[in-house]
């Protein structure tokens, strides 16, 4: 049974399975020169732990819970298991056969049970199998019913160049790698190319027809004559430009500020921001200019990393080979905090390291290895990027054991809800329900990113990219202490760092401007964590940043009408926490208690619905 490597403790819900059977001739007798067995059609049959039936939707190898052999089998057996053969059936089990109940979205088991139509010696009388023999049958668990990742897609570039900056050819290559990208992950099968209540599939993703101006923000590099999009560890969250409207903007902060954006005015929200530029104005990371090929926040204090970058490789132009990668699968997988290394990438090039030439594309229904008759390459990893013995392409990636386990625990599996919630995962709770879906809870929602740090690393002044008040969902992030609230660590006294503070008016006498600035009238303060961000720039070249960013979810009363964020016990950022019918209030010079540069942003308040 196979997702894609050997070894996945639980299959994911809802996800095309195949199913294999290897087979050889008999090891209790020696069979002559002259005896052979050879397959001549084969089926297999489903069955539910929880007793019910296979779904009734058929397809052209499946009905009322058998399948056929998916393609024809043709010649004799041998001794010894091979890694492809025309005389081993493959079985495709779709989808629906992963998820026989919607109604009941729990774990379960599901058992398939092999029998083998053969003749022998080359023989017209064919002889069937009862499924009772040894191997016949096989039982797997299933996840729960995960939850399906949401992205929001930025293609980058120079909105003033007469060439283009989103070629159909990086459109194509996006596609194929998001399709791939379901594939891989362990969500149910399919992609929707949008972002709507109607939405199906384990990928759904909506392309922003607004360029993202990297021209502007000072991210192009000059060789020889050329000059091209390269964004760096040092560029992507420092800022290159001095003066004008672009001045201490960074490419992190505004990806974050577009995702802030679009969840503001649209429902379903998205989960993640991509930034994708197109290889064709973009350097590689093999140009010899320092040039990464994708970067990604990651996770802190249980709170996903949510923004990430990556080059979109392009061979039409010329200056991509045909086997150039685009490592967006990986760049989509480091906001979960995976691989849970200390690099957050897997030393292993190969995801089949348990039984070798294993895995398999269930797309295409091959085997991924070199072997005759298979996909004609070894497996890739993805969450390593050293393609100096094997190419990562598109159609030989695979996640390993573990990373898979991280994923589906992360998107609230199994793993996620025993013994203690999430304390097996790297996230505290799972992502696509939090991140502004209903869960019977309200928060404070904070987004933002460091504008400076001193010479210890220390983030001196904050650009807010988002504050949003009565955001439903299920479980706080991005939080690392509270004052006095087991059970969350107890920030000391004396606790530095970003804190948010939700407040209330006085209960007496007028409303003041600032309630938070008293702390009688501090209803909670919480400490924030920073994420930090990885980057590879090719081959094994990998590189951790500071951590500088902000992205929480603090739970709230509706009661509570005021918020600050106060970086060493300075405020560099108020907004109020509830509408409680007030007019949108004016811009406000927010400055950082050191000498960092002045952010205008808006105090913001609870948006109302917007009309068009």
């Amino acid at each position: 049974m196979s997702q894609g490597a050997p070894g996945y403790a639980r299959l994911a819900r809802g996800k095309e399975t195949i199913v294999r059977a290897y087979l050889t001739n008999p090891t209790t007798c020696t069979l002559s020169n002259r005896q052979s067995i050879t397959p001549v059609s084969a089926r297999v049959s489903v069955s539910y732990s929880t007793g019910g039936p296979a779904p009734a939707q058929t397809t052209d190898w499946c009905a009322a819970g058998t399948c056929s052999n998916y393609a024809p089998l043709a010649g004799k057996l041998g001794a010894a298991a091979q890694i492809y053969s025309t005389s081993d059936p493959i079985f495709v089990i779709p989808d629906f056969y992963l998820a026989p109940n919607p109604l009941n979205t729990g774990a379960y088991n599901i058992t398939f049970t092999l029998k083998i139509t053969y003749s022998r010696n080359g023989s017209t009388t064919y002889n069937t199998t009862t499924g009772t023999e040894t191997n016949a049958t096989k039982t797997v668990p299933v996840d729960k019913k995960t939850n399906a990742l949401r992205v929001l897609i930025v293609p980058m570039g120079d909105p003033t160049s007469a060439s283009p900056q989103w070629s159909s050819a990086a459109e194509t290559t996006l596609q194929n790698a998001m399709t791939n990208a379901a594939r891989a992950f362990p969500f149910p099968t399919g992609i929707s190319p949008a972002l709507t209540t109607t939405a199906t599939g384990g990928v759904r993703y909506v392309v922003s027809t607004t360029l993202l101006d990297a021209k502007s923000l000072g991210l192009y590099k000059t060789s020889g004559s050329t000059t091209k999009f390269c964004a760096t560890g040092a560029n992507w969250n420092t800022s290159q430009v001095t003066s004008g409207a672009y001045a201490g903007h960074t490419l992190k902060a505004d990806l974050l500020q577009r995702l802030a954006d679009y969840n503001l005015y649209n429902n379903p929200p998205a989960d993640l921001v991509l930034g994708v530029v197109d290889g064709a104005i973009a350097w590689k990371s093999t140009d010899g200019l320092g040039c990464d090929d994708g970067r990604a926040a990651v996770p802190a204090a249980g709170s996903p990393g949510q923004i990430a970058w990556v080059r979109v490789a392009n061979p039409t132009t010329g200056t991509d080979p045909s086997t150039y990668p685009t490592p967006l699968q990986m760049e989509l997988l480091h906001p979960f905090g995976i691989s849970r290394t200390g690099t957050f990438h897997s030393p292993n090039v190969e995801a089949d390291a348990l039984e070798p030439d294993h895995g398999y594309n269930v797309l295409l229904r091959k085997v991924i290895s070199t072997a005759s008759g298979a996909l004609g390459t070894n497996d890739h990893s993805i969450m390593n990027y050293n393609t100096t013995s094997i190419p990562y392409t598109k159609d030989n990636t695979l996640l390993e054991p573990g990373d898979w386990s991280d994923a589906l625990c992360d998107l609230g599996g199994v793993d996620s809800t025993t013994p203690v919630p999430f304390a097996s995962c790297s996230l505290n709770s799972a992502l696509g329900t939090s991140q502004g879906v209903a869960g019977g809870h309200i928060f404070y929602q904070l987004s933002g990113i460091c504008t400076g740090f001193d010479t210890n690393n220390n983030c001196t002044g904050i650009r807010v990219t988002q504050g949003k008040a009565n955001q439903p969902g299920d479980v706080e992030t991005g939080v690392r202490c509270e004052l006095g609230s087991p059970p969350l660590p107890a920030c000391p006294p004396t606790d530095g760092g970003f804190h948010l503070l939700l407040c209330t008016q006085p209960p007496i006498g007028p409303a003041v401007p600032d309630p938070c600035s008293d702390a009688a009238n501090v209803k909670k303060d919480v400490g924030l964590a920073l994420l930090p961000d990885e980057g590879h720039d090719g081959g094994t070249g990998l590189d951790i940043k500071i951590p500088d960013s902000i992205d929480a979810l603090v739970e709230m009363d509706s009661a509570w009408t005021d918020a600050a964020l106060t970086l060493n016990g300075v405020e560099v950022f108020t907004g109020q926490s509830s509408p409680a019918s007030r007019a949108p209030p004016a811009a406000t010079a927010v400055r950082s208690p050191s000498t960092g540069p002045i952010c205008i942003r808006l105090s913001l308040w609870a948006p109302r619905a917007r009309t068009t």
